[in-house]
């Protein structure tokens, strides 16, 4: 594959990464900046808390929709790993960094299940039903998402028939939401270790 096909691939992919589904549904429907409200985030539960049941869907389908796009086209061209798994880290960097809202965008969480459904059906629906059970005793939305999100690459280790590389980008990919998510995590924390 010709390197700058390459270059030019990742930065598409970045830039549709970009287009944040809760932010640009709140701007059409609201004319106000969704980071303004709830938790600041522009992601698709903040987005439900403004726009209910059908705007956290809408944006939690755009932002799926995203990850299955960047990643299906070099799949389906067979670039090989290396380019799959880069156009995944690049969909993802664009959603939680874009460039447009000065590096403040969503959280990444439906952008890389998006991507990961690509990569390994059989992981995500083992992450999904690790989340609904977490889900069922704890009651808390995102961090029981981010912990089943966090088994990801170890469930991808132990199902195998996966390359290499799309394990280490699933890792990267996985700490990189989790980063995104640290003050949620740290405000879980807080209320776990000082209850009111």
């Amino acid at each position: 594959m010709v390197p700058i096909i390459l270059v030019f691939w990742l930065v598409v992919g970045y830039l549709l990464g970009c287009v944040n589904g809760g932010y640009y549904l709140v701007r059409y429907k609201r004319k106000q900046d969704i980071r303004r409200f709830g938790s600041g985030n522009a992601g698709a539960t903040n987005t439900g808390r403004l726009l209910g049941r059908t705007g956290f869907a809408a944006t939690l389908v755009i932002d799926l929709v995203k990850g299955l796009v960047v990643v299906w086209i070099p799949l389906y061209f067979e670039w090989g790993e290396v380019i799959v798994v880069l156009s995944g880290l690049a969909v993802v960097a664009g959603h939680i960094w874009p460039i447009q809202l000065q590096f403040r965008g969503g959280k990444g969480i439906a952008v890389f299940l998006g991507v990961l459904l690509l990569f390994d059906v059989r992981t995500v629906g083992i992450i999904l039903l690790v989340f609904l059970l977490l889900y069922l005793f704890y009651r808390r939305f995102t961090i029981t998402g981010l912990t089943a999100l966090s088994l990801s690459p170890f469930v991808m280790f132990f199902l195998g028939g996966i390359g290499i590389f799309t394990m280490i980008g699933t890792a990267i990919m996985t700490g990189i939401v989790i980063y995104a998510h640290r003050t949620n995590i740290r405000d879980e924390i807080n209320r776990v270790i000082l209850p009111k």
